[in-house]
């Protein structure tokens, strides 16, 4: 008997973490973080929550990697500072994961494992295999269990030209479904699109295009973990005799480990120094940036700001977005391109100029096609939305695996396999988990509530002075901050303070002298008044500062 617990990448985009528990152990299958929601203020990332692990850390062997995304890898180093075990993953990977863990100073064993490789952890033995993505060395990670073979996808499409010319494994694939697999654990990101996701070769015909076309100089950002378009890039820049210049923390690193792994093939005089841009004729410049989801701090944001370094974004260049929004993303890229437009520069992305991207992820005909390969007894769909969870298992029906046979989960959820039928059995800790710097907390707390109204509602700050019966001495005085800002603010203001007067007499009549009782019944009062006025509760401190009369003594 085994049993699967998604903990993260289910219900969702991003976070991507499964456990396999067998008799002797747990294996963890990847550890991924999500970018946070507009609604999420002041938070930095959202990881899995993997209390589970943590409590259950002497059976935890080991975490094995499909890909270096962070989506899959962005959450090792918090998990590894509680749970110190060793890392397996292909040579990029490792690379990717490497410099992650240096920065917050975490070590723990890590074991560079090729496709096909094999190892052997307490009764479970895991294999690596080949598949396509829009990351160089991304794998399927098979898993085999006394009770049976797990296939947990990872991300993969069908990729019939790959750029690194490494087809997905189909004889592998295949060679699974003739042994006879348990369960198939499946990407369901495209299972919403009909046929096949095109080749990654595809997109050359946009990049030349627009190499062609671009008067001056030439601006293209897309995820710096994509090698192989950054391959692309490099290569079309050389054809029409562009120099380079790459832009953005994770693009110079990534750019720099693939080229040392061999990932990256490119002349060393083909990249171009920040420094040198604005010395060079613009037709023969191209810049390789960051920030196609158009995040604030990225490199492109920062050229269109003219905060990167004295280059800036200015009429008569010409911007590529070699890159689709992720949901959730797409009101940021839309500023991002609003506010390049403005500044003259010609934009290009995929709903304005076919062919600049394409997908990593494997369409309906795919998905169908891993399904035929494979010929799993069980089904869990993952690494999708609701939505995209419900069509797969659909599809998987279609495909002939019986609808007691199929486990659409949740984050959290205990699947139990016993070689006959599958279940959901139980349930652990499976809400997302906050990193707010360098503190993490959960996502329930008092503190993200908080925020969300100060955003929403604003602040009002109450003092006032009294003396030890109560009698007012100073004030009150009511601050607001976000909150009102009108003609008639002061109207609704001084009605406020009427209104803590009679409070404060109120309870100077009852006999009540308690400070905090009074802070209560004030910020209830002007919670319900400034509700009735304004249809807007600010968040209320009230100070209560109380003076008591000195006590002459006889001389």
């Amino acid at each position: 008997m085994i049993q699967v617990i998604p903990l993260g990448g289910v219900g969702e985009i991003g976070k991507n973490m499964w456990c396999v528990r067998s008799p002797e152990g747990i294996i963890v299958l990847d550890c991924g973080f999500a970018f946070p929601t507009e609604e999420m203020y002041g938070v930095d990332l959202v990881l899995p929550d993997y209390k589970y692990l943590v409590e259950n850390a002497d059976l935890v062997r080991g975490v094995f990697i499909s890909h270096g995304h962070e989506d899959h890898i962005g959450g090792l180093p918090y998990f590894l500072k509680r749970v110190p075990v060793p890392v397996y993953a292909t040579p990029l990977t490792i690379g990717l994961i490497q410099g992650k863990l240096q920065e917050h100073n975490v070590k723990v064993p890590l074991h560079c494992m090729n496709a096909r490789d094999r190892v052997t952890v307490g009764d479970m033995d895991i294999e690596f295999i080949q598949v396509c993505h829009s990351i160089a060395d991304a794998v399927a990670i098979a898993v085999h269990t006394p009770t049976g073979t797990v296939l947990y996808t990872g991300d993969f499409k069908f990729d019939p030209t790959p750029i690194d010319n490494r087809p997905t494994d189909y004889f592998k694939l295949t060679e699974l479904g003739e042994k006879g697999l348990l369960l198939l654990m499946s990407d369901s990101t495209n299972v919403t699109k009909k046929g096949f996701t095109p080749s990654e070769a595809a997109v050359a015909p946009a990049l030349d295009a627009a190499f062609a076309q671009a008067p001056g100089r030439l601006i293209i950002t897309t995820f710096a973990s994509n090698i192989h378009r950054v391959q692309q890039i490099l290569n079309a820049a050389a054809r029409h005799g562009r120099k380079v210049a790459l832009m953005g923390r994770s693009m110079l690193k990534v750019t720099q480990i693939a080229h040392d792994l061999g990932y990256l093939k490119y002349d060393d005089d083909l990249i171009l120094d920040v420094d040198k841009v604005e010395q060079m004729p613009p037709e023969q410049v191209v810049m390789l940036a960051t920030g196609s989801q158009g995040e604030p701090m990225a490199a492109l944001s920062r050229l269109a700001t003219m905060e990167y370094k004295g280059v800036s974004v200015t009429a008569g260049d010409t911007v590529l977005i070699s890159a689709i929004p992720i949901p959730g993303n797409e009101r940021s890229v839309g500023r991002i391109i609003n506010s390049l437009v403005d500044k003259g520069a010609n934009v290009l992305y995929e709903s304005v100029q076919q062919g600049t991207h394409v997908s990593g992820h494997g369409s309906e005909e795919e998905l169908k096609a891993m399904i035929a390969m494979t010929r799993p007894k069980f089904f869990i769909p993952m690494h999708g939305e609701s939505r995209h969870l419900a069509k797969h298992a659909a599809l998987a029906r279609s495909m002939g695996v019986p609808e007691d046979n199929i486990a659409v989960c949740q984050n959290g959820d205990v699947v139990e396999l016993d070689g006959e039928t599958i279940k959901i059995v139980d349930r652990v800790p499976g809400g997302p988990v906050l990193v707010d710097g360098n503190v993490l907390w959960d996502v329930g707390q008092t503190l993200l509530k908080d925020r969300q109204r100060l955003a929403r509602d604003g602040v009002a700050t109450t003092v006032v002075t009294v003396d030890g019966n109560l009698d007012v001495l100073q004030g009150p005085d009511i601050v607001t901050r976000g909150f009102i800002d009108s003609a008639d603010s002061q109207l609704i203001l001084d009605e406020g303070k009427r209104r803590v007067v009679e409070v404060i007499d109120a309870a100077k009549a009852r006999g009540t002298k308690d400070p905090e009782k009074l802070k209560g019944q004030i910020v209830e009062t002007l919670s319900r008044y400034f509700g009735e006025r304004t249809r807007r509760r600010p968040v209320q401190l009230v100070v209560i500062h109380q003076i008591k009369a000195e006590v002459e003594t006889p001389g």
